[in-house]
């Protein structure tokens, strides 16, 4: 079920049935997008309970995110069209990275994202806004390019050990 309403949003659940829960979580954006930054970050648990979580309760979802494709530069800005192509079936198994790695690959493979004029002449950010804007997913090309700047923060690393004793 996919809706461009608040109104739906607020009345949802409108039912409580296994069959509207499932038309409800039909295909997601959020989980693969958590599951990136779980690997990414190196949050191993993190990742094994999204993966544990995706198999014993969406396991009928489609695990997606959106490219812009060739039509694209034509239409995103403007938000005519539909434009841009789905990748689907991202992968979340426990005990691997392989969300992760997936998405690196295909994007790697994907020349549409890097010919977008703004991101071309170094203004990406209209990119995240007119997604924004349009209701896009924000690329993974967005995180392929910060992902390599993300560090644990400084409350998750361990102090450094002192050989000296006082």
């Amino acid at each position: 079920m996919t809706s461009s309403s608040y109104w739906d949003l607020v009345d949802h659940p409108s039912e409580r049935s296994e069959e509207y829960r499932e038309s409800s979580t039909e295909g997601s954006i959020l989980y693969p997008m958590l599951a990136l930054w779980a690997a990414a970050r190196g949050k191993q648990e993190l990742f094994d309970l999204l993966a544990n979580f995706k198999a014993n309760s969406l396991g009928h979802c489609t695990f997606q995110t959106w490219l812009p494709d060739e039509d694209s530069e034509d239409n995103l800005y403007l938000g005519r069209d539909n434009h841009g192509a789905a990748l689907i079936g991202i992968p979340v198994t426990e005990g691997t990275s392989d969300t992760l790695d997936f998405v690196l690959e295909e994007v790697a493979s994907n020349p549409h994202y890097d010919a977008l004029s703004a991101v071309r002449l170094g203004h990406w950010p209209i990119v995240l806004m007119a997604c924004r804007c349009h209701r896009l997913p924000v690329p993974p090309q967005v995180w392929r390019d910060l992902l390599p700047g993300v560090r644990p923060l400084a409350t998750e690393v361990a102090p450094p050990q002192s050989d000296s004793a006082y």
